[in-house]
């Protein structure tokens, strides 16, 4: 089996098994000498913001001089996105050995009785890659939800963080924000700091408080005032925090509050004895770079690419096409069914020109139509596209030299089209 034929596999495994327990990767770990609990993990919940609140920690630590390993979820361009280390993506011979390390592990737990999802499957590829290459300390970002999540097998984190909550997943972490805050703060363990992004929902603060307080884990919060914005551009945001002068690259007023989310974390994991010093803090943050998340891929005329794939997500752009004055602007967009499509679209709707529709190769896509149907009803020109080669033509076309590009509504989508705009536009 050859690297791609193991990513198949993979990707061909079931997305849920049952009933959510923790017990098939526990099983899974116990095939594999259990990995995990050779690391020192920085773990992190949330709906939105989880990526590059991750990727600014794990640079910072980089930038400390520690050897950090890096898992992400979901990878945009590179399935071996979800493997790093400082920063590189593991080696696809690496990743066979591990891949047959972890097929054998799974036979191993499937004949207890377990089933074996992907994400177990990846999730378990991580730990026992960043275990046996001896990495100084392993940033972690939970897949869906945290009390049942695979990376919950983690059992004593250096620093738990949850990063901002929104309605996502209902079906399976529950039907309001509360409900979901509580399946996130499974993530948080007996005496262990958990840092909270600081503009959560007054319900969703609450339960996650509570939590807290039954493991006795120090409830660390950010004053969401303590940044003071000196400018934002479409190269990032600068702002003073404690004194502190920083670029944050990534777009979005949200990206501020994901910095000091991160910026807690580190000072929890300072007061654990980790060098980390105020010039790795500013270089970690100013290296960051994430795709798909407010990603600028052209300046003049502006070309930007965004995975927000829930109500949330759609908000926090909506808020971000705002800060930057974009308007008029031509619109790729897919979304799922699963998703609330509808609201995300009324959020688009006042920077819209014209909205091309689009269809990813999942099943749980909109189709182009029924999605355009959608957007007409929001109050937006909208048309059907067959394909992304000929969405991104059109929208070229459209955009001439004056107006705006932004494509949105899903990462299935943001992965699929992100080399065919880059290789467009460089025609």
């Amino acid at each position: 089996m050859d690297y791609e034929q193991a990513v198949a596999y993979i990707e061909a495994l079931p997305r849920f098994a049952g009933k959510p327990s923790l017990l098939p990767m526990q099983a899974l770990m116990q095939a594999l000498d259990n990995p995990q609990k050779a690391l020192k993990c920085v773990h992190v919940a949330g709906t939105n913001g989880k990526g590059s609140t991750v990727t600014m920690c794990a640079n910072i630590l980089q930038k400390a001089g520690y050897k950090v390993g890096l898992t992400v979820s979901p990878y945009v361009v590179d399935f071996r996105e979800r493997y790093q280390i400082n920063g590189k993506m593991i080696e696809k011979d690496k990743f066979l050995q591990l891949f047959h390390q972890v097929k054998a592990a799974q036979a191993k737990a499937e004949e207890q009785g377990y089933t074996i999802t992907g994400f177990v499957f990846m999730a378990a590829i991580a730990f026992l890659y960043f275990a046996q290459e001896h990495c100084d300390i392993a940033v972690v970002e939970t897949g869906l939800g945290g009390r049942f999540d695979a990376t919950n097998v983690i059992e004593s984190p250096l620093v738990c963080a949850i990063t901002s909550i929104g309605l996502d997943h209902t079906q399976v972490l529950g039907d309001t924000l509360e409900k979901i805050a509580f399946e996130k703060a499974g993530i948080i363990k007996e005496n262990t700091p958990v840092v909270c992004y600081p503009l959560q929902d007054a319900g969703v603060l609450a339960v996650l408080m509570e939590q807290a307080a039954k493991k006795h884990a120090p409830f660390l919060l950010p004053n969401a005032n303590s940044a003071q914005i000196v400018s934002e551009s479409l190269q990032g945001t600068d702002v003073l925090i404690g004194g502190q002068a920083l670029h944050i690259p990534l777009l979005g007023r949200y990206q501020v509050y994901n910095t000091l989310t991160v910026l807690e974390m580190v000072r929890a994991l300072q007061n654990k004895g980790y060098a980390i010093s105020p010039q790795a803090v500013q270089q970690g943050i100013a290296s960051t770079r994430f795709a798909a998340r407010c990603e600028v891929l052209r300046r003049s005329p502006l070309v930007l690419l965004d995975g927000a794939h829930n109500d949330s997500g759609a908000k926090s752009l909506a808020d971000t096409l705002k800060e930057l004055k974009v308007e008029d602007g031509v619109f790729i967009c897919a979304m799922m069914q699963d998703k609330d499509y509808q609201n995300s679209l009324r959020d688009f709707a006042p920077f819209v020109h014209t909205m091309l529709c689009v269809q990813v190769s999942t099943p749980r896509c909109l189709s182009a139509n029924d999605l355009c149907r959608s957007a007409r009803q929001a109050g937006i020109n909208a048309c059907a596209c067959e394909g992304l080669p000929q969405a991104v033509a059109q929208a070229l076309k459209l955009a001439g030299n004056t107006r705006p590009i932004v494509v949105c509504g899903s990462l299935f989508l943001a992965s699929n089209i992100r080399q065919i705009l880059i290789a467009e536009m460089q025609n």
